[in-house]
């Protein structure tokens, strides 16, 4: 009697179970190595940049023996050393890691052409972000100093001579946009965006908020690091995002200079009056965008990750939990303590 021995069909929907296991783990695993990258990358740049400030003051102790540290040093000395700072400390480490994985720069630092008009919109956009976020961060600002805190903000050398006055808002309003937009939005958004817009906008601006390590300036500087990151990539050029930086930081170089030159009411009232200028200019775009987006074309969509099989609280999971990331947090939450301690 011979028995019919039919080959045993392998278990299909088994295989199909474990390849895509297989594929979530190995999407988990890359979003992990990114964001290890771009984390310890932030890390690398509080390190060099607090290095770097320290070379310096230990620089100019020796050169006048008198002063300690930044005790008795200049206005025009700590706002050169303030550019220094900015200007080698804040791109290094990104530069460093950016070799090392053998990244081409051209990939990551966009610079494609866009119309003027939609340029002016994502300008006027950030700029709107950057207004609305500063009243957070007011109201921030004084729940900490009713509570009894000291007020945290730094309080800064006169700027009274020409030399300061230029050092000054070199080192505020145009060496910072363009280091940080090169760092954060070149480097890191850019090297998350195989992982989704959505993630690469939302993660950069957390690590821009952190890397900040003060209370009241993270709430503002993670709004604005959305609206930065929405403008690069909707445009894929780093331009648009750091006109809007310097737009930002231009406004409070301007208050602080008149505050010095003019007094407190002057400055009062021109930098009352340009936040509400810009305002303006900023409703007038994101209206002008809705309108756009109601027609058809979406300005401010963000594309999600295609194909990703790991859940998007699972990839939230992933790079909260990253080392280089805890790392960071821990920084910003010892930096933050020891600023309401002084």
């Amino acid at each position: 009697m011979n028995v019919d021995k039919s080959p045993v069909m392998p278990d299909t929907q088994k295989m199909m179970q474990q390849a895509i296991k297989q594929q979530r783990k190995a999407q988990r695993r890359d979003l992990r190595r990114s964001m290890s990258f771009a984390a310890w990358s932030v890390c690398g740049m509080l390190l060099c940049a607090n290095v770097l400030v320290i070379l310096l003051q230990v620089f100019g102790m020796l050169t006048s023996p008198a002063q300690n540290l930044t005790v008795g040093m200049s206005s025009e000395m700590y706002y050169l050393m303030q550019c220094v700072a900015v200007a080698v400390g804040t791109p290094l480490s990104f530069v460093v890691f950016a070799v090392v994985k053998e990244i081409d720069f051209s990939d990551y630092l966009r610079f494609e052409r866009v119309k003027f008009g939609r340029s002016l919109l994502y300008i006027g956009f950030g700029v709107l972000i950057c207004m609305l976020a500063n009243f957070p961060a007011q109201m921030l600002s004084e729940w900490i100093t009713d509570a009894g805190y000291t007020d945290i903000t730094l309080s800064l050398p006169s700027a009274s001579s020409p030399v300061a006055a230029a050092a000054f808002a070199m080192g505020i309003a145009v060496l910072p946009p363009l280091a940080e937009e090169f760092a954060f939005r070149g480097i890191v958004l850019s090297h998350l965006r195989r992982h989704g817009d959505f993630l690469a906008v939302m993660v950069s601006a957390l690590l821009f908020a952190l890397v900040h390590g003060n209370v009241v300036q993270i709430p503002f500087a993670f709004l604005a690091g959305i609206a930065l990151g929405v403008a690069y990539v909707k445009t894929n050029n780093l331009v648009v995002p750091i006109v809007i930086h310097m737009i930002n930081n231009g406004l409070s170089v301007a208050t602080q200079l008149i505050l010095e030159y003019a007094g407190a009411e002057a400055a009062n009232m021109i930098s009352g009056a340009a936040m509400l200028l810009l305002l303006f200019l900023g409703c007038v775009s994101v209206i002008i965008m809705l309108v756009k987006t109601i027609r058809g074309d979406d300005l401010l969509h963000l594309d999600r990750a295609k194909e990703n099989l790991v859940h998007p609280l699972g990839r939230l999971w992933v790079c909260l939990s990253s080392s280089g990331f805890l790392v960071l947090l821990g920084y910003t939450v010892l930096s933050c303590a020891v600023s309401l301690m002084v």
